[in-house]
């Protein structure tokens, strides 16, 4: 989208037109950026990336950090609320969610770091979604290739399906539990996940979702 880009294009090369871009529609997308529980547009980023730019305008910085507020308590909120100690209510299991909560995670990480905040909170939640997709989840199950006692084996994948070899490569997610498409496994949403090779709607691996899960490691190895 073009806000995404002027916005990348302001964070690499600080030239006036992509600001004035920025200046005259930074508002049209608080909705999309402060108000879901997926990582879909890449919104979220474009604001992450101004935050990150050199001369940014206060009056948009102050108005990022407003709505970064209140997105990021509903967040911590909910992960308060919830058994598993993640930003998602079963109701926003759908297809991506393991992603989708580490994405949660990065996003609040990364406004706290570039406003100058404290990032403990995020640093807990991102801990606390590692956790959930490595095992402590309704199924007891790590949805990581070869990660735990107790992982999955496979993933939907047109490259490790195919290869003919029996055995994954370690260290493979899957886009985990999926309560909508995935409702004929189970009544119960967190148990709407199947550990098989061609199950796309719960175990499909993709690259978005592997960097999702590698943001939080990288962050905890980089604050030890």
């Amino acid at each position: 989208q073009t806000f995404l880009a002027a916005s990348y294009l302001y964070y690499a090369t600080g030239e006036d037109e992509y600001h004035q871009y920025i200046k005259d529609n930074y508002t049209l997308h608080q909705e999309a950026a402060y108000n879901n529980y997926h990582f879909s547009h890449g919104t979220e980023m474009a604001y992450i990336a101004y935050l990150a730019s050199e001369n940014t305008d206060a009056e948009i910085v102050e108005w990022i950090s407003s709505n970064f507020e209140g997105w990021k308590n509903v967040m911590l909120s909910n992960a308060e609320d919830n058994e598993w100690k993640t930003a998602l209510p079963d109701w926003a299991l759908w297809w991506g969610s393991s992603s989708n909560a580490h994405a949660v995670g990065m996003e609040m990480y990364l406004h706290c770091k570039y406003l100058e905040q404290d990032t403990s909170e995020a640093e807990m939640l991102m801990e606390q979604t590692l956790s959930f997709v490595l095992g402590i989840n309704p199924q007891g199950l790590s949805m990581v290739t070869g990660i735990g006692e107790n992982c999955i084996e496979r993933t939907f994948s047109g490259i490790f399906g195919e290869d003919g070899i029996e055995a994954y490569p370690v260290g493979y997610t899957s886009g985990g539990i999926n309560k909508y498409d995935g409702e004929i496994i189970s009544r119960f949403a967190g148990k709407c996940f199947t550990d098989t090779a061609v199950d796309w709607v719960t175990n499909e691996n993709a690259i978005y979702y592997q960097a999702a899960m590698i943001f939080p490691i990288a962050a905890q190895a980089s604050a030890e």
